[in-house]
């Protein structure tokens, strides 16, 4: 199910921008027991009634519950007999916005399914810190008086590209290490950072060959820690103060990532405007941080973010990994220190630092995973107000489909039109994908005409599940036809309005591989 949103400002006065959404389902195969939601999207409103249906193989004991990661309180529980050809049904109504698991188990298989209620709905639960820039712009500031002082040697090549070791200089006599790939051609090309997953062992960080070959960029993909990416890290993750913003780990994470834009931007072959950062899981949520933190980002790709809705745990609800509240609790164990632990991840948090990058965005969010909770990732995109795709990957634990990396490159041909003939390998391909159109802002006096658009690999305007909504303003809005590409609105008071037009693409929903 891939749905295109986008979201339009009125000033009555008014505003438009975009967000394009995907969903993706896998199945699950030869399970004793197997829990799916009663629709098949898995998506439902608040205060929507809902059932887990639970079937089985074999007859006996299944025990469930819900829950809405690992670590807040359950939500409910119980145990229910089940026999084959049957099925059993758990039901549940949420009354807030969120993603909630069911957790099966018979003997010892154990089955996960998910349902989002107002998915895009979810909000911080935090109030973003008022020094916020100031903080990141002292840290930046620091940086810049550290010299890069480049060290390039050559690793490894093959028809297409070639590949170096990087060193850089970052603060607190730390060193950026990663793998730069450039392909062949001479350029000039986009750059890319790629972040990392998180840990410590041996090449957590790889050239990531394919992916510069085949898109036509520059990719330095970078380790966070103190140590080349072929050795393992012995010092990874410590000191880790997490509880005090001036002494977290992150802070030099962040600032290794600032530093390798230093570097891609000062190259000769560099094309002077297309800048792009991209991870999976930690570097997910690092990738969101800088795309906030560095205004030279124009394309932002992730999966599975970290680093979102840090706080979660401390209100009951879904905490971003790495569950910074729970470790609180586990270490020290008082209120003073889990309020010191809040205040400080808040400038870590990418719900707040999304708010400041307004280029495009393509992501995936698992729903079954209980990892990176998909409530989290929720809530830091909804924080964002820029044209998104997004692949919901609706069977899938903390894992990243083969389409997210497929579509990625897409995105980037689309983003970036360069890559369309700068990429050395000779068979890439000249898709583009998903794109989405609300329309410009707009001045109006009390109806504003609306007119979007979506294109799909040269498609105009495709047969997908369309609406348009209100995402703020003073008064309420009426549309014409909320559920068509062109329609209009009106306002019931003057004010500043931003309006969302979205479009599902359910093509596949009923196949092996759902979108």
């Amino acid at each position: 199910m891939q749905p295109p949103y986008s979201y339009l400002k009125i000033f009555v006065f008014s505003k438009t921008l975009i967000t394009l959404v995907f969903l993706f389902f896998s199945s699950a195969i030869f399970s004793q027991v197997h829990v799916t939601p009663n629709k098949e999207n898995g998506t439902y409103n608040v205060n929507e009634a809902m059932t887990f249906n639970v079937t089985a193989n074999s007859a006996g004991q299944v025990d469930w519950v819900l829950k809405y990661d690992n670590f807040a309180p359950i939500i409910s529980s119980g145990t229910m007999t089940i026999f084959p050809n049957q099925t059993k049904t758990i039901a549940y109504t949420a009354t807030e916005p969120g993603v909630v698991i069911c957790e099966v188990t018979k003997g010892s298989n154990k089955d996960v399914g998910s349902a989002a209620f107002a998915p895009f709905d979810i909000a911080p639960m935090e109030e973003e810190p008022s020094d916020f820039d100031a903080f990141w712009d002292g840290q930046k500031a620091i940086l810049a008086g550290v010299p890069i002082n480049a060290n390039i040697t050559f690793f490894q090549s093959n028809t297409y590209s070639t590949t170096y070791l990087v060193t850089l200089d970052n603060v607190d006599n730390r060193k950026v290490y990663g793998y730069l790939v450039v392909p062949n051609g001479g350029g000039p090309f986009p750059v890319v950072l790629e972040l990392p997953p998180y840990g410590d062992v041996v090449d957590i960080a790889l050239p990531a060959v394919n992916f510069a070959e085949q898109t036509g960029v520059i990719v330095l993909s970078i380790t966070i820690h103190n140590t080349p990416p072929y050795q393992a890290a012995p010092n990874a993750y410590t000191p880790d103060n997490f509880a005090n913003e001036y002494e977290s780990y992150y802070r030099w994470a962040i600032l290794a990532g600032i530093r390798s834009l230093d570097y891609l931007v000062s190259r000769s072959d560099f094309n002077g405007t297309d800048v792009a950062v991209v991870g999976v899981s930690q570097g997910a949520g690092l990738a969101s941080i800088m795309a906030g933190v560095d205004s030279r980002v124009k394309l932002l790709a992730l999966s599975n973010p970290v680093l979102c809705q840090n706080a979660g745990l401390h209100y009951d609800r879904a905490g971003g990994f790495p569950n910074f509240i729970q470790t609180s609790r586990n270490l020290y164990g008082t209120a003073a220190h889990e309020a010191a632990t809040i205040n400080a991840t808040r400038y870590y948090d990418a719900m707040f630092h999304i708010r400041r990058y307004h280029g495009p965005m393509y992501a995936n969010l698992s729903y079954e995973d209980q990892t990176t909770p998909a409530a989290t990732g929720f809530a830091m995109m909804n924080q964002f107000d820029g044209k998104r795709i997004l692949l919901h990957s609706l069977n899938l634990n903390h894992s990243h489909p083969f389409e997210y990396w497929v579509n990625r490159q897409d995105f980037f041909r689309r983003v970036f039109p360069v890559t369309l003939t700068s990429h050395s390998f000779p068979w890439s391909s000249n898709n583009q994908g998903y794109w989405v159109e609300a329309g410009d802002d707009q001045v109006v006096n009390g109806t504003a005409n609306l007119n979007a658009s979506i294109q799909k690999n040269g498609e105009n305007n495709p047969n997908f599940i369309l609406k348009w909504r209100k995402v703020s303003g003073a008064g309420t809005v009426s549309f014409s036809n909320p559920t068509a590409y062109n329609t209009s609105a009106t306002f019931s008071a003057d004010g500043t309005y931003v309006l969302e037009f979205s479009g599902v693409d359910e093509a596949q929903l009923a196949g092996d591989r759902k979108y």
